[in-house]
């Protein structure tokens, strides 16, 4: 199940996956520690919008996270489009497909009901890749220079 986390539950878990979520950032922005606390405060002005995916039963919330996905209403800047840019993936347990497809679901939903007209992810991760274009995501090349 994927659900979309309050900034009161970010405030309570930040510390425990930020080295994860950190080093899962989109490939355009660095790691500095500017944009960890830039990252943090969209998160918790909700400008970024951060998911967990969590196993049912019982415990802590933290305890039964599966992964995290964050995203982010990116509006073109030529056209005005907006697309919902998954702006950080990351597993902590093995994801059964299964629940690939419904957290797909879940934001195709949020896309919907934000007037964005595609999903956008950013990878390196073959693993990743291979997933996405099963749920129908097209694959393109992403290039970077520093």
């Amino acid at each position: 199940m994927l659900i979309r986390l309050s900034p009161e539950q970010i405030v309570f878990i930040w510390e425990k996956f930020r080295p994860l979520f950190i080093s899962n950032l989109i490939p355009k922005v660095s790691s500095s520690p500017e944009t960890v606390f830039k990252v943090l405060q969209s998160l918790l002005t909700e400008s970024l919008q951060l998911w967990a995916g969590i196993e049912g039963g019982e415990g802590k919330l933290e305890e039964r996270v599966f992964g995290f996905i964050a995203t982010s209403i990116d509006t073109d800047s030529i056209t005005q489009e907006r697309n919902l840019l998954l702006y950080s993936i990351f597993a902590i347990k093995q994801i059964p497909f299964e629940a690939w497809g419904s957290s797909l679901k879940v934001l195709e939903g949020f896309k919907e009901q934000n007037k964005c007209k595609k999903l956008i992810a950013y990878t390196e991760i073959p693993e990743i890749v291979e997933i996405t274009k099963r749920l129908g995501f097209k694959q393109y090349t992403f290039l970077t220079k520093e």
